[in-house]
């Protein structure tokens, strides 16, 4: 039983040394500092037990300093006042040892080296890069095979193009390029643009047709075509609202997205349907409608023919939506009608953008402003010009 005897000082196989390696498996296992205490002080317990005490028949007997089994003692209530004293201050010396150790990181632990995390650049989403189809001046029916100046069935490759200085563009950034290194398998730097030797976007091509031109986003392959289609910004429009806001005649293709387009078809229904209150308000009055038709699409039609007049609107709502509604609510469209039939009648005489009220030889426009239809409509609006605004409203309609 000697074995089992309590070693004065401290337990057996507790060192300073066998602490540090002990910590420093944990601090690799991402054990908190808490967890390893707790571990640490419950092995004091357990080592201080085993030492002082045997279990005989399942009853526990205190063990003298000579490993003696003491069957009856008479002072086991001290002994065990003293074995949980004992307890408390090796706990509080694994404490102040610990708060040392984690202090002053152990020498046997080696640093790992921060990384740069990797940053998914792929997007769950897919573009269609459409043609623009649009009038050339050879071809103007929608339905011939070269409308819009190319074939059905011819295609174009674009490139990374290049800067001023003969260096390539930079398609990605540079997270999008350790990214995309790390998905495709490549080697460090196997997308750098200043690669010298077997540079990868040298002989990398985009063929785009006059249908439709998916590229998934999710993709790293369409991911790097639709960063070389951006690239070619002369051509090719980032998307519908900048072809809307700057319709550049060398754009060719335009990138749109399914939110994209289902945002314009909702926007497109919503601009009918107003067109058509307007019209609505107004079916009724030919003369303000067969305006509308020269205006909008150039066709001057008598007020007579209704049935034309009325199929003309039809196909400018349906076709030139937002021209139509700019047109009609126009502020001075009834002082535009009321100008177009004192021209015809000979009351205003029209000299280029000039209009001048020939009973007077008066230049209908304020002072200060180039004459033009806008600011004629200006000058019979303005409150002290009324008189000229009613005796030109009287003689169209005597």
């Amino acid at each position: 039983m000697g074995e089992n005897v309590k070693q004065r000082g401290r337990p057996k196989g507790y060192s300073p040394k066998n602490r540090e390696i002990k910590i420093n498996e944990n601090i690799s296992k991402g054990i908190p500092d808490d967890l390893m205490i707790k571990e640490e002080v419950k092995v004091v317990e357990e080592t201080v037990k085993k030492q002082d005490f045997v279990t005989i028949d399942g009853k526990l007997y205190p063990v003298d300093d000579k490993g003696n089994v003491i069957i009856n003692p008479e002072n086991l209530e001290e002994i065990l006042k003293a074995k949980k004293k004992y307890i408390q201050e090796m706990k509080k010396e694994v404490l102040e040892e610990k708060k040392v150790l984690y202090e002053k990181p152990a020498i046997s632990f080696k640093e790992i080296p921060e990384t740069k995390e990797l940053v998914n650049c792929l997007i769950n989403k897919t573009v269609n890069v459409k043609f623009i189809n649009k009038p050339s001046g050879l071809v103007t029916d929608p339905k011939h095979v070269n409308y819009g100046g190319m074939n059905e069935r011819a295609k174009k490759v674009y490139t990374v193009p290049f800067l001023r200085n003969g260096q390539l563009q930079n398609p990605l950034t540079d997270a999008e390029k350790d990214y995309l290194e790390e998905a495709l398998m490549m080697e460090k730097n196997a997308l750098s643009v200043y690669k010298k030797e077997n540079n990868y976007w040298t002989n990398r091509f985009v063929t785009l047709t006059k249908g439709d031109n998916y590229f998934i986003l999710s993709n790293p392959h369409d991911f790097i075509n639709y960063k070389i289609l951006l690239l070619n910004k002369s051509q090719i429009c980032p998307d519908e609202e900048t072809l809307k806001r700057y319709p550049k005649a060398e754009y060719q293709f335009v990138i749109t997205s399914d939110e994209t387009q289902m945002k314009n078809s909702i926007e497109d229904l919503e601009g009918k349907a107003k067109a058509y209150r307007i019209f609505a308000n107004m079916e009724k009055d030919f003369d303000k409608l067969a305006y509308l038709c020269e205006k909008v699409s150039g066709k001057i039609i008598h007020i007579n023919n209704k049935e034309m007049i009325l199929d003309t609107v039809n196909k400018m709502i349906l076709t030139n939506t937002q021209k139509f509604i700019q047109e009609a609510e126009n502020k001075y469209l009834d002082t535009e009608i009321l100008l177009k039939k004192a021209v015809d009648r000979g009351i205003v005489k029209k000299l280029r953008s000039e209009y001048i009220l020939v009973s007077d030889n008066l230049t209908l426009c304020p002072l200060g402003l180039n004459p033009s239809l806008k600011t004629a409509c200006e000058f019979l609006n303005q409150p002290r010009n009324q008189e000229y605004f009613l005796s030109l409203e009287a003689q169209v309609n005597n």
